[in-house]
C-alpha cells in the first residue's frame, strides 16, 4: 500500500514558504511568553528551543523534529528574543526535551497519552472505513476527533500506516459478504465473464466496460439489449445490501481499472466481488444511458416536429396573405368595374342600383344583398371578360337558387389586340360564377351600440298658436330663391 501525500490531508505542517505577515502573527513571543521561559530556563539555547517548541505547538497542535522547523522560522523567533546569532534551538539532553514539552503541555492542557491517541484514531477510521475509501478522508476524521478529545497528534507516519491496515480489513470484510449473498450460479456467471470466447480474444468482462455511443436508432437497440443482458446477471441489490454507494463505486472503478487477464491474479472471493460492483454500475449506467438516449431521441422528434410546424404557419400565412389580397382586389373590382356602369345616372359621389345606394365602399351585408340581387335579377352591366367563364350557353347557377345563363348575360368583349386581360374583372367574374367558388365568406356586422338617448323617446306636444303664427311669418318672410334642401328619389 502506498504512502498517502500528507498535502491532501489537513494534518498539521510548516509550509515551504513562510511569509513575513505569518511569522509575525504565529511566531512573535509575547512579553508574557518570554518572561515564562526565562524563568524555566538556565541557558540561551534551551531559552530558544523552548520558545521554538512553544510557538510551533500553538501553531500546529503537535511537537515537530528539530530539522522539521525551517531556519526562518528560528532566525525570527531568535530576533524577536534579542538572542546572539550564535545561538541554537539545542537541548542537553533527551530528558530535557520531553520535561520542556510536558510543560508546554500543561501550559494548554492538553494530555498526551499515546496509547489513547492511537485507540481513538483506529475507531474512528474503522467506522468511517465502511464509507469512505481515501486513506486521506480517514486520517482527516481522526485529526478531528483527537483535537476534540484534547489529546495530542501522533506522527502522520503512524497515522498513515493505521489508515492503510484499518481501510484493508474494512475492505475484505465487506467484499467477502459481497460473495456470501451471491447464490452459487450466479457466482459462475460473473466468475465466467473475464474468460475468453471465440476465436476473436474478446471476453464478456469487456462488455461491462462498454459506452452508450451516439443517440440513433441502432444504439438504442444495442443498448436495451445490453440492458437485458445485464440484467440477466443477477440482482445487484441483493448482493450489494448494506454496501455503501461510495464503496460501489470505489469497488467498481478498482474491477474497470484492470483488463481481464490482471483480474485473474486476484483471489477468487475477492474477483467475484468486485465483478459484481461494476455489473451493478453497469446496470445502473445503462438505465441511465437508455433514458438519455430516449430524451435525446424525443428532443430531436419535438425539435423536428416545430420546424415543420413552423413551416406549416408560413404556408398558411402566405395563403392567408394571398387570400386578403385578392378579397381587396375583389372588392375594388365590384366598387369601380361592376357598378360604374349603373353609376352613370346617379348623382356625382354615389352609384345606385335598384333601392340601393354605394359610395365608396360596401358593408359585408350590402355586398350580400349585392350578390343576391345579382343572382336573382342578372347583372346590371356587362361583366369585363365574361366570355372566358363558363361555355355559352351554359347555366350559372347561385348556391342559393337562381340561373343565369352566359349567353343571356352581356355580350363577350374580346380583349384589344396586345393588351392584357384585366385581372381585377376576372377575380370578380370568377368569384360571382358558380364554377369557382373562393374560400371566403360574409360576416354580418355587430350590431350598433344604444344611442344615449334610446331609454328617453321624444314626446309630440302641440304647439302654442303663437307658435304656429310666428312660423308662418318666418316662413313667409324667407326668400323665394333660397332653398332649403333637395330630396332626391332614386328610382330602379
Amino acid at each position: 500500500m502506498g504512502t498517502t501525500s500528507i498535502e491532501r490531508t489537513a494534518y498539521p505542517r510548516f509550509k515551504r514558504l513562510i511569509t513575513a505577515r505569518e511569522l509575525h502573527v504565529f511566531f512573535t513571543p509575547s512579553e508574557e511568553e518570554r518572561v515564562w521561559v526565562e524563568e524555566v530556563t538556565d541557558s540561551d539555547e534551551h531559552q530558544l528551543a523552548l520558545l521554538v517548541a512553544l510557538k510551533s505547538y500553538q501553531r500546529m497542535g503537535c511537537f515537530p523534529r528539530a530539522y522539521d522547523v525551517p531556519d526562518q522560522v528560528v532566525e525570527f523567533v531568535r530576533r524577536a528574543v534579542e538572542l546572539a546569532e550564535s545561538t541554537l534551538p539545542v537541548y542537553a539532553s533527551g530528558r530535557t526535551a520531553e520535561r520542556y514539552r510536558s510543560w508546554v503541555r500543561e501550559r494548554y492542557q492538553v494530555r498526551y497519552d499515546g496509547p489513547a491517541a492511537r485507540a481513538l484514531a483506529e475507531e474512528t477510521m474503522r467506522v468511517e472505513a465502511a464509507s469512505k475509501n481515501n486513506p486521506a478522508d480517514l486520517i482527516n476524521i481522526a485529526l478531528e476527533k483527537l483535537v476534540e478529545a484534547g489529546l495530542e497528534i501522533p506522527r502522520f507516519s503512524t497515522l498513515d500506516a493505521m489508515a492503510s491496515a484499518v481501510r484493508g480489513q474494512v475492505n475484505e470484510e465487506i467484499l467477502t459478504g459481497i460473495r456470501g449473498r451471491m447464490a452459487g450460479e450466479e457466482r459462475g456467471r460473473l466468475l465466467g465473464l473475464p474468460e475468453v470466447i471465440g476465436l476473436d480474444g474478446k471476453t464478456l468482462f469487456n462488455a461491462l466496460k462498454q459506452n452508450p455511443g451516439r443517440e440513433t436508432w441502432s444504439h438504442f437497440k444495442r443498448l436495451k439489449g445490453h440492458l437485458e443482458w445485464v440484467d440477466g446477471l443477477g440482482d445487484p441489490g441483493k448482493w450489494l445490501e448494506g454496501v455503501a454507494s461510495s464503496k460501489t463505486a470505489d469497488f467498481a472503478g478498482e474491477a474497470e481499472a484492470q483488463d481481464a487477464g490482471m483480474l485473474k491474479d486476484y483471489t477468487e472471493a475477492r474477483r467475484v466481488a468486485l465483478i459484481a460492483c461494476l455489473a451493478a454500475k453497469a446496470r445502473m449506467r445503462a438505465r441511465d444511458d437508455v433514458a438519455t438516449m430516449f430524451c435525446k431521441r424525443m428532443a430531436a422528434k419535438a425539435k423536428k416536429a416545430r420546424e415543420e410546424l413552423a413551416e406549416i404557419h408560413r404556408q398558411q400565412q402566405e395563403i392567408v396573405e394571398a387570400l386578403i389580397g385578392n378579397y381587396r382586389t375583389l372588392l375594388q373590382q365590384v366598387d369601380n368595374s361592376l357598378i360604374g356602369g349603373a353609376a352613370a345616372s346617379a348623382r356625382p359621389g354615389s352609384r345606385s342600383r335598384g333601392g340601393v345606394c354605394w359610395s365608396g365602399y360596401m358593408t359585408a351585408h350590402q355586398l350580400q344583398s349585392f350578390v343576391d340581387d345579382f343572382w336573382s335579377k342578372g347583372p346590371p352591366c356587362q361583366l369585363p371578360g365574361a366570355d372566358r367563364g363558363a361555355p355559352e350557353g351554359q347555366d350559372i347557377r347561385h348556391p342559393q337558387g337562381g340561373v343565369m345563363s352566359t349567353a343571356e348575360s352581356a355580350p363577350a368583349t374580346e380583349p384589344r389586340g396586345g393588351e392584357e386581360p384585366d385581372a381585377g374583372a376576372e377575380l370578380a367574374r370568377r368569384v360571382f360564377t358558380g364554377q369557382e367558388r373562393w374560400g371566403w365568406e360574409f360576416v354580418q356586422p355587430s350590431a350598433p351600440p344604444a344611442h344615449r338617448d334610446a331609454q328617453h323617446p321624444p314626446v309630440y306636444s302641440e304647439p302654442s298658436g303663437d307658435e304656429v303664427r310666428a312660423m308662418e311669418e318666418r316662413a313667409m318672410t324667407v326668400p323665394k330663391n333660397r332653398g332649403t334642401g333637395c330630396l332626391l328619389l332614386l328610382a330602379g
